[in-house]
């Protein structure tokens, strides 16, 4: 009687398959695209430091205090009303509509230097989802990922928008958002990404 063909293992098979080495071409291009991305960052790098110290205002955050905090700190100190005095802080700085307001009353429980922070933070999250949500949809590669960041950190409006607390950059990631709602049955989220981004 002839011997049972021995069994082999899932896990054994799984070493047994000829490995692919990756051959000098593969690896000069990814040390290439590694040193490209790595000198784009320390420029981008530099150039941020640059721009942060040389723009206008000089006052830090100087639109988030006038305005967008302003305007929080009054609502939650005093509820909703129909009417503002013009002489009350942040009545003349604040230019959205006034609906916008009660997105800050949760910064507004914070203090003025650690809410402008805070805000400062969800800009930068908002600046980094747009760049995600323009990668996929132009379906861009690693490199260009990285020069479309490059050009992102080098931008001076949108560096002079986080700096002084505006909204400008949540605007453009709006803008992008409603490139993902272009299907059929998507037009009221099309409609509420432009409302946001127009308020």
């Amino acid at each position: 009687m002839p011997n049972p063909r021995p069994m082999c293992c899932p896990r054994m098979r799984i070493f047994s398959l000829p490995l692919k080495w990756p051959t000098n071409a593969m690896v000069s291009a990814r040390v290439h695209a590694i040193l490209k991305c790595l000198g784009l960052g320390m420029v981008a790098i530099l150039a941020q430091a640059t721009l942060w110290w040389i723009s206008e205002p000089t006052y830090l955050f100087s639109d988030f205090y006038k305005a967008y905090y302003a305007a929080g700190r009054v609502l939650l100190t005093e509820g909703p009303r129909q009417t503002w005095y013009v002489t009350e802080p942040g009545v003349l700085a604040f230019v959205n509509l006034p609906i916008l307001g009660y997105l800050f009353v949760p910064l507004a429980m914070f203090e003025p230097s650690q809410a402008a922070w805070v805000y400062l933070g969800l800009g930068v999250a908002g600046v980094g989802a747009t760049l995600l949500l323009i990668a996929p949809y132009f379906d861009l590669g690693p490199s260009k990922v990285a020069v479309l960041a490059f050009l992102f950190a080098v931008n001076g409006p949108l560096v002079n928008s986080l700096r002084e607390g505006n909204t400008s950059h949540f605007v453009i990631c709006f803008w992008r958002l409603r490139w993902f709602c272009s299907y059929p049955g998507g037009l009221l989220r099309q409609g509420y990404c432009l409302g946001c981004a127009r308020s």
